[in-house]
């Protein structure tokens, strides 16, 4: 989802950090910079992940990024018609189209992917606090994801005015309205999917990044990482497992915290400096690791997925893991000391300046994605007269206008709040 630009590490002989991981949904979220105050007693000497005087712009973190958006895109192009041309679908074909139904899980990549990069600064000095300290990291990130939040909010507000067919009138009740404007609406059952569902979303990241601020780095900071691994999950599933449904706010997914965990440990092992770490980054497993837990999952939706979404958190944390493992095993080969080693098919794919650049406005492709499709199969509805013609339609027209439109739209409420870098070169581009 989320708001972010690609994680980049640069590195010169004094260890500088100029590492900034901009995550859509959100954001998912951009790394800042870290003072000296270290984790443990003060900063340590970083034995580099990459040679000195090496900037290295991992590219396949906003090809990942873009990848997840789009597939939410078309995730919704088939939520909003199958209601109509799910009936005269042949099952072998419905079959299918439940592999591209599972956008939900596309939110815990970018969770996990907003963990990645935040963590990133932090994880390659072994340092504890952000640059500028606690305020100032979560007034970056309002900056960031704010803006083009708001955009999105107030222009959903007017389609769902002029098309009321797509929205119930609940919708822009003051309850609706001013819950979403103070980021809150998630925490009501009867606001969290109202005016533009996928919002909920870009206000729980928000949470959770007040969360890792507040509560997880001091927990980092006097306890180590395994504390905050350790907290990240408790404070997610505690509640959940141990309070009456009507309190324990399920509905939320409070356990994307502990997915945001999982991004971090990721951070963690690509870039900490402790031996222990130093230790996982030479072990050859990454890439068999990460592929037995993207299978597992593609099995887990093909064949029981009834059951695994009756026990969502458990599903979410095995997509946290797989994406956790898929980021390591990439983020590894793109900052590879031999760079005549040929970078693996994915790499290259999700490292290709058209992932990339779709990628780079990801969060604007999340953010207004929904109410446009919703008015796009309102209007076909009534035009075609077959419903699986309308959710043809819906694909191809209603996925290369979202994508022009968040473009646009990442123009003008997007890039403006972007902070600047040098340009770098994309490790394990495929540069095309």
């Amino acid at each position: 989802m989320l708001a972010s630009r690609a994680c980049v590490a640069s590195v010169s002989p004094a260890y500088r950090d100029a590492v900034d991981g901009r995550v859509a949904g959100g954001d998912v979220a951009g790394g800042d910079g870290v003072d000296e105050r270290g984790v443990g007693g003060g900063a340590v000497q970083l034995e580099p992940v990459v040679e000195a005087n090496r900037r290295v712009h991992i590219a396949f973190v906003d090809g990942l990024r873009g990848v997840a958006a789009l597939y939410v895109v078309l995730g919704h192009v088939y939520a909003y018609t199958r209601v109509w041309a799910e009936p005269l679908l042949p099952k072998p074909v419905h079959e299918l189209l439940k592999f591209i139904d599972q956008g939900h899980s596309a939110v815990a990549v970018f969770i996990v992917i907003s963990g990645f990069c935040l963590m990133m600064p932090l994880s390659r000095r072994q340092l504890g606090t952000p640059q500028g300290g606690t305020g100032r990291f979560l007034q970056k990130r309002a900056r960031r994801i704010l803006p083009p939040y708001y955009a999105a909010l107030v222009l959903s507000i007017l389609l769902v005015a002029v098309v009321g067919s797509i929205r119930s009138a609940q919708d822009l009740g003051a309850k609706s309205i001013g819950f979403h404007a103070l980021l809150v609406h998630n925490l009501d059952r009867t606001t969290m999917f109202t005016i533009n569902g996928p919002l909920w979303s870009v206000v729980l990241e928000c949470q959770i990044y007040v969360l890792f601020a507040l509560v997880l780095l001091p927990v980092y900071r006097r306890y180590g990482f395994p504390a905050l691994l350790g907290a990240a999950f408790a404070f997610g599933l505690v509640p959940f497992a141990v309070l009456p449904s009507a309190w324990d706010l399920g509905w939320t997914f409070p356990w994307y915290l502990g997915l945001f965990g999982l991004g971090c440990l990721a951070s963690h092992i690509v870039f900490s400096p402790a031996p222990a770490y130093a230790r996982a980054r030479a072990w050859r497993g990454w890439a068999p690791a990460s592929a037995v837990s993207i299978a597992v999952v593609v099995l887990v939706v093909g064949f029981v997925l009834g059951p695994a979404l009756r026990q969502l958190w458990a599903f979410d944390t095995l997509v946290g893991i797989a994406a956790a493992l898929l980021i390591v095993h990439l983020a590894l080969s793109s900052l590879a000391r031999d760079e005549s080693a040929r970078p693996p098919t994915l790499l290259r794919f999700l490292a290709s300046r058209r992932m990339v650049a779709l990628g780079l406005f990801s969060y604007s492709l999340y953010l207004i994605h929904e109410p446009i499709l919703r008015v796009l199969a309102v209007w076909l509805h009534q035009a075609v007269a077959s419903p699986v013609l309308v959710m043809v339609l819906e694909a191809v027209i209603g996925v290369p206008l979202v994508v022009a439109v968040a473009f646009a739209f990442s123009l003008v409420f997007e890039r403006p709040f972007q902070s600047s870098s040098k340009p770098a070169v994309p490790a394990g581009s495929s540069g095309h």
